[in-house]
């Protein structure tokens, strides 16, 4: 059993981009390296917008955001036999699945149509019409968030979708293997990734 999420198919497809060794791929598989700030203030941010009852402390830029009605939502499905794709939705509205993302740069909009991770989530949610991003560029002051720019873009199922997250997921698992028969993965009862004997070696025991 593999246990796959939609965001290592993302960083899978990222690191195919680029020419570096699979040392690279090994630390993005295991996460080897801690959160940097810009995730924690995401992280925060996001806290703050999925509060129940709660209120987000910001300045700057009005913005209409219809927020979901449901949020953290867990999904998961066999996409094949040995293959456990699984993941948590940021938020459900209606037939919309509702992803938040934070930068602290200019919103590049092609980054997230490029992504899997909608894809996969319109496969685990056959019901769902589109995976609608709510983009927010802010930037951190104190205990509030100073919003530069926001931008809302929708990404529509397609006829292809499923065979395209069954080609990169089937890829994905053959490099998993590769790295596992070179040392540097395991894979555990519960499917994920663990340090093998190279990792431990480079990264040094997991805490």
């Amino acid at each position: 059993m593999i246990r796959l999420s939609p965001t290592s198919l993302d960083a899978y497809q990222y690191w195919l981009s680029t020419d570096e060794p699979a040392e690279k791929l090994v630390e993005s598989v295991l996460r080897t390296e801690p959160p940097t700030e810009q995730m924690r203030q995401g992280l925060r941010f996001h806290d703050q917008l999925a509060r129940p009852g709660g209120r987000l402390a910001m300045r700057g830029k009005d913005v209409e955001f219809r927020a979901p009605t449901e949020w953290e939502v867990p999904v998961k499905r066999w996409i094949a036999s040995d293959i456990l794709l699984s993941g948590r939705v940021d938020g459900l509205c209606g037939d919309e699945i509702v992803e938040i993302k934070t930068t602290e740069r200019r919103i590049w909009v092609e980054k997230y149509q490029d992504h899997w991770q909608w894809r996969c989530y319109l496969l685990l949610l056959p019901a769902m019409r589109h995976v609608r991003y709510e983009i927010f560029r802010i930037r951190a002051e104190g205990a509030t968030f100073r919003l530069l720019d926001h931008a809302t873009i929708t990404c529509p199922r397609y006829r292809r979708l499923e065979a395209d997250v069954m080609e990169v997921a089937a890829k994905y698992v053959w490099q998993l293997t590769q790295l596992a028969h070179q040392g540097w993965i395991r894979l555990g009862a519960d499917g994920r990734p663990k340090y093998g004997p190279r990792a431990i070696d480079r990264y040094g025991a997991p805490a």
